[in-house]
């Protein structure tokens, strides 16, 4: 299943609005539903931004570190997609903002 939850442009650019959270919410909601029934939240091109937060539910801690390690493996310097692969706690508005600094590089 493929769905796309939408807002109006000034809704989706202040967090705070009503249509906002109803759109987030929503779409959370689809996507909790599809990790519940053996689905994943995975599309062709990855995880969506919007989607990111939500992997902690789809993957153990084991699994998120060992895609850190990974990235870590042929990014040292946390130069491709800094910020992108894995959740940050900032929620969908995060690809409006600069990466969190990086800690625990694996050498």
């Amino acid at each position: 299943m493929r769905a796309m939850v939408t807002c109006t442009p000034s809704s989706c650019l202040m967090p705070a609005s009503k249509g906002f959270r109803q759109a987030r919410a929503a779409a959370e909601e689809i996507l909790r539903h599809c990790i519940k029934v053996g689905g994943t939240i995975t599309g062709e091109h990855g995880v969506g931004m919007e989607k990111n937060e939500l992997m902690g539910e789809l993957f153990g801690e084991d699994t998120l570190d060992t895609i850190q390690q990974f990235k870590d493996l042929f990014d040292q310097p946390n130069l491709m997609n800094p910020g992108k692969v894995l959740p940050t706690g900032r929620g969908c508005l995060e690809i409006r903002q600069p990466a969190l600094p990086r800690t625990g590089v694996v050498a």
